[in-house]
Order: C-alpha cells, then sequence, then structure tokens
C-alpha cells in the first residue's frame, strides 16, 4: 500500500525557519514582529504565532486584560 503524502497545511506540525518569518505586521517603537502563522501566511484567523523582538531601553508597559496570548520572554544577552 502507498503511503499518502501529509497535507500540512491542514493537519500536521510545520516548522517556520527565521528567514520566512513576515515582518508585514503591525509594529510599534521599540518592538519588532515577525509572524510565523497569521492569515497571510497560513489563512489562519483566530491565531497568531511568531517572534517579537523588544529593543535595548524601549518603553514598555503590561499587556491589557483582554489580552489572552502566551507570552514566553527569554534573556538574549
Amino acid at each position: 500500500m502507498a503511503r499518502r503524502k501529509p497535507n500540512w497545511r491542514d493537519q500536521g506540525v510545520r516548522i517556520v525557519h527565521s528567514n520566512q518569518l513576515d515582518l508585514n505586521t503591525p509594529q510599534t517603537p521599540g518592538m519588532t514582529r515577525a509572524a510565523a502563522i497569521n492569515r497571510a501566511m497560513a489563512g489562519a484567523s483566530k491565531l497568531w504565532a511568531g517572534t517579537a523582538s523588544v529593543h535595548p531601553n524601549a518603553k514598555t508597559a503590561p499587556p491589557p486584560p483582554w489580552e489572552t496570548g502566551k507570552h514566553h520572554l527569554r534573556d538574549q544577552r
């Protein structure tokens, strides 16, 4: 029996490398966002995943209470 090639758009896991991130996202002073999963890249309407880099000495505030996403921070020193 021949194995079917998985349809990664609809099932499974897809690895998004740093050179594939989409910088065409809303930007704010002191932070750079790059999307790995959004509507343009994966057709996602209720999910966003990517990276957010805070520039040195940037002024930041806590997220508003209606934001429910998990934020994972890593010291990049």
